[in-house]
């Protein structure tokens, strides 16, 4: 969790002190229209994985070729992944340069202590809902779908109202 806070927290500072200074307000619009689509793709996909039995939510086994086999830190396996990661770039591409460039350094306090307030909360529950009642995955995965969704949404109208309007 702390290390892909700490990677968002890179690109936080890149999309501030570059992306988000070159966009025009029609691009950030494109852009928001862009974030809205990505982040429903992944409601999309929360809905898909979550009719599985476990919601979606099954631990992976350590193999021979795993961060964890590998005894790296789970530190550096969350810093390694955000950085890495295509849908957290494309997020701060597409959706964060809009919100830096809309609120500027404003914004940070408030996304990083959503991030840190919504992993823990999430992370709790999953923790000790697949461990005490198997049955609470899905319903965590569907509730945080359904929390994209919102925010998917509310990303496609701000960009259309930007890019149309």
């Amino acid at each position: 969790m702390l290390g892909a806070t700490v990677a968002d927290g890179v690109f936080f500072v890149l999309t501030y002190f570059g992306v988000a200074r070159l966009v025009s307000p029609w691009e950030r619009g494109v852009l928001f229209v862009l974030g809205g689509v990505l982040v429903l793709y992944l409601a999309l996909m929360t809905v898909r994985t979550a009719g599985r039995r476990d919601g979606g939510l099954a631990p992976s086994r350590p193999g021979r070729w795993s961060p964890a086999a590998a005894g790296r830190s789970p530190f550096l396996q969350g810093l390694t992944i955000g950085l890495t990661s295509p849908f957290q770039l494309g997020w701060w591409v597409a959706v964060g340069a809009g919100m830096v460039a809309d609120f500027g350094v404003n914004v940070a306090i408030g996304f990083f202590v959503g991030i840190v307030s919504w992993t823990l909360i999430v992370t709790t529950l999953v923790h000790e809902g697949t461990r005490r009642y198997q049955r609470l995955a899905p319903v965590i995965a569907y509730a945080s779908a359904a929390i994209m969704v919102g925010f998917g949404v509310w990303f496609l109208v701000v960009g259309l109202s930007t890019t149309i309007l």
